[in-house]
């Protein structure tokens, strides 16, 4: 992948940030509705596929 394609690629994230920060920040993921809660995890399942093409987010430390 040539350079110029990935800093677009991280710009590309870099426009999805507002949206990924306020799920995070106000949405509870683990509810106590079951149905809610699978909904919520497939949704960050999805989001972490996807994303996972570009970078190993298992190496982040919380």
């Amino acid at each position: 992948m040539g350079r110029g394609r990935l800093q677009r690629l991280f710009a590309l994230l870099n426009t999805l940030r507002p949206a990924v920060d306020a799920f995070f920040d106000g949405v509870m993921v683990m509810c106590d509705d079951a149905a809610l809660r699978l909904n919520r995890l497939n949704l960050l399942q999805a989001l972490v596929s996807r994303l996972g093409r570009l970078a190993d987010f298992s190496v982040l430390q919380i």
